[in-house]
């Protein structure tokens, strides 16, 4: 393992809140290929799904001095693999880990170290990654002991199957035709569409998300029910804490082969949308509360995915 710089924009959130928006569970509609690898995922306690990855080498993780596998989240809404330092240390010296490069976390900026596993295996064989570290003050982060994020796959077609909760790597020969989502700065984006309102939503996939998060744009848009709480909302080891006003978002809510009814939203012009240039554009950052029951197809090759899925809402947004 060697130590390596070089740039960084990585995203991950936890929005923590007194209550948890409502979906309808999406159908299993199958699919035309034969998968060719199958890793099972775990929901973790932040309502977050992992899978079990090596290292090449045991390490200490919590209870268990030697563990050989570890719970990483797989998240779409990072673009780059990261462990705590806890870990990190395990893995590489202190003093190798210099903290020259800046990551974007969800609420604001922090400060973080790159560097090279030769052998991190999640199921589909031994590779190469870079990975960054969160200087945390404990050995977990968002109750897992890393982020598998989007540099972790090669040119690789994958299905992330929430309600099977299964990781399946496709054939190359796999059906990508329809794709209408695309990679931003590593992060799936597109657009999606709510009935009632004229304007598209710019939409961003964070499975490392456990809510869905829509700047004020939106909601000065389309009409939304004041619930009457508050969420907080920390991004992955920046300091920063954001705070959003819980509602409820209706209409059909359309994004690819995904439709939701009504479900819970937090209000907040966080960091990430400002960065982006969409504090004045509707937009929504799509987290696990909808993504659970949801199916996410991702093409590394072409830089494209899709989800599917469809509640028992009727959806009309775009018609």
């Amino acid at each position: 393992m060697r130590a390596k710089s070089g740039l960084i924009f990585c995203v991950g959130l936890a929005v923590f809140c007194s209550g948890i928006a409502n979906t309808v569970p999406l159908p299993n509609t199958g699919e035309a290929h034969e998968a060719l690898a199958t890793i099972p995922m775990q929901r973790n306690r932040d309502n977050l799904y992992t899978v079990n990855v090596s290292l090449g080498r045991s390490v200490s993780f919590l209870e268990n001095p030697q563990a050989d596998r570890l719970p990483f989240i797989v998240d779409t809404g990072a673009n780059r693999t990261g462990v705590p330092r806890a870990i990190a240390n395990q893995l590489i010296a202190d003093d190798d880990i210099i903290f020259d490069q800046t990551a974007h976390a969800v609420t604001g900026p922090f400060d973080t170290g790159l560097f090279i596993v030769d052998r991190l295996d999640f199921g589909l064989g031994p590779r190469e990654v870079e990975l960054a570290v969160f200087d945390e003050r404990d050995e977990t982060v968002l109750s897992a002991a890393g982020i598998l994020g989007s540099n972790a796959f090669r040119e690789e077609i994958i299905v992330l199957d929430y309600p099977a909760a299964e990781l399946r790597l496709m054939p190359q020969t796999a059906s990508t035709t329809d794709m209408p989502l695309r990679f931003q700065d590593g992060l799936i984006a597109g657009e999606g569409r709510i009935l009632g309102m004229s304007s598209p939503v710019r939409v961003f996939v964070d499975t490392g998300a456990n809510a869905s998060i829509v700047n004020s744009a939106l909601v000065q848009r389309h009409r939304t029910a004041r619930i009457g709480r508050t969420a907080v909302i920390g991004g992955v080891s920046s300091r920063i804490v954001a705070r959003g006003e819980l509602r409820r978002l209706f209409g059909g809510f359309e994004v690819s082969g995904l439709c939701a009814g009504a479900f819970q939203i937090a209000v907040s012009d966080v960091y990430f949308f400002d960065r982006l240039g969409l504090i004045d554009q509707p937009a929504i950052l799509l987290g696990m509360d909808v993504l659970r029951h949801a199916r996410i197809t991702i093409d590394y090759g072409s830089g494209s995915a899709r989800i599917e899925g469809v509640s028992n809402w009727r959806c009309q947004a775009s018609e």
